[in-house]
C-alpha cells in the first residue's frame, strides 16, 4: 500500500548527507522549522575556520577554543534574529570577532590574565643575572635568545652550589 504525504503537511526532512549540500540560509531555515542536524551541519561548516579566526587574533589556542563555542553559544540563542537576506558567514564571524576584540580588551584592562597567556605560550629558560647585577628572566632584548639562554645555562650549570650556613653533612 502506498502512502500520500499529507497536502497540509511539511515537507520530509533532508537526510544528514543531503544538508551538505545546502547554503547556509536554507540551513538556519531548516533548523528553525526544527530540523535539528541542521545546526550542526553549521557548526561543521564554521567551527575550524573561526578557531584559526580567532587564534590568529588572540593567539591562544585553548582560549580560541572557548571563544568559538561560545560563539555558537550566541549563535544558537539568536538563530531567530539572522536576517536570510545578508550572508550568514557574515553575521557569524562579527560575532566571533566582537568577541576576540572583548578578549583583548579585557587582556588590557588586567595585566595578570595578559601575563599568563604570554608565559604559557614562551618557551622556559634559565634565570640568572647580568654583568651588572641585575636579575632577569627569559632572552633578553638586547642579544638573540638562543646566545643569550644557552650561555646562561652553560654558566650556571659549571657553578659550584652553595651550601647554606645551616646544613651539616
Amino acid at each position: 500500500m502506498e502512502t500520500r504525504p499529507n497536502p497540509g503537511s511539511s515537507p520530509p526532512a533532508p537526510e544528514r548527507s543531503q544538508l551538505a549540500g545546502l547554503d547556509d540560509a536554507e540551513l538556519v531555515s531548516l533548523y528553525l522549522d526544527g530540523e535539528r542536524f541542521a545546526f550542526q551541519e553549521l557548526v561543521n561548516r564554521y567551527q575550524e575556520r573561526l578557531l584559526n579566526f580567532i587564534y590568529r587574533t588572540i593567539g591562544d589556542r585553548d582560549r580560541g577554543e572557548d571563544l568559538v563555542q561560545e560563539t555558537f553559544v550566541r549563535v544558537y540563542r539568536h538563530l531567530h534574529r539572522f536576517d536570510p537576506t545578508k550572508k550568514f558567514s557574515t553575521w557569524i564571524y562579527t560575532i566571533a570577532s566582537n568577541l576576540a576584540k572583548n578578549e583583548l580588551r579585557n587582556r588590557s584592562r588586567n595585566p595578570l590574565v595578559l601575563f599568563q597567556a604570554i608565559k604559557k605560550n614562551r618557551p622556559m629558560t634559565c634565570s640568572g643575572s647580568d654583568t651588572s647585577g641585575r636579575r632577569w628572566s627569559g632572552p633578553s632584548r638586547s642579544s638573540p635568545s638562543t646566545t643569550r639562554s644557552s650561555s646562561c645555562c652553560a654558566r650556571w650549570r659549571a657553578r659550584p652550589t652553595r651550601r647554606s650556613p645551616t646544613s651539616q653533612e
